[in-house]
């Protein structure tokens, strides 16, 4: 929420385009939720790879804007559509992760 009015207020105010590169609370809001999400689905404690794994996961689905991701960011305008599209590559990116995991609890056992 702090992130719509945020956002919202600053592209008013500033006249800003559409996706202003100086804000970041969306990739913030973004990386927080992956490894949010990820502590939960994996009950795993947080050590520094699994932060990283999160950290790269998210970036390539943020930047590569694969399906839905790229529907919501040609669609979406405002502060909803700047924020929506880093919520989505983050459950994407936890969906990556998880099946990731599950793959290498298989293989490796």
């Amino acid at each position: 929420m702090i992130g719509l009015w945020s956002t919202g207020n600053y592209i008013q105010h500033y006249k800003a385009p559409c996706d202003p590169k100086e804000v970041v609370i969306d990739e913030v809001v973004g990386q927080l939720l992956t490894v949010l999400l990820v502590s939960i689905l994996l009950d795993q404690e947080m050590n520094s790879s699994v932060l990283l794994v999160c950290f790269f996961s998210f970036r390539f689905f943020d930047i590569i804007k694969v399906w839905p991701i790229n529907l919501i960011d040609r669609n979406t305008k405002g502060p909803l559509g700047i924020m929506l599209d880093d919520v989505v590559a983050a459950i994407l990116a936890c969906v990556f992760i998880g099946a990731f995991y599950c793959l290498l609890l298989v293989y490796a056992g």
